[in-house]
Protein backbone atom coordinates (compact mmCIF):
# COMPACT_ATOMS: atom_id res chain seq x y z
CA UNK A 1 0.00 0.00 0.00
CA UNK A 2 2.38 2.51 0.56
CA UNK A 3 4.37 1.55 -1.80
CA UNK A 4 1.65 2.22 -4.17
CA UNK A 5 0.64 5.57 -2.44
CA UNK A 6 4.93 6.63 -2.95
CA UNK A 7 4.63 5.75 -6.92
CA UNK A 8 1.37 7.70 -6.97
CA UNK A 9 3.01 10.78 -5.60
CA UNK A 10 5.94 10.38 -7.79
CA UNK A 11 3.46 10.52 -11.01
CA UNK A 12 1.65 13.33 -9.58
CA UNK A 13 4.70 15.08 -8.67
CA UNK A 14 6.61 14.40 -12.30
CA UNK A 15 3.31 16.23 -13.85
CA UNK A 16 3.50 18.92 -11.57
CA UNK A 17 7.47 19.66 -12.70
CA UNK A 18 6.24 19.26 -16.29
CA UNK A 19 3.47 21.95 -16.04
CA UNK A 20 5.96 24.47 -13.91
CA UNK A 21 8.11 23.90 -17.05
Amino acid sequence: MIALRESTSNKLNALIILLIT
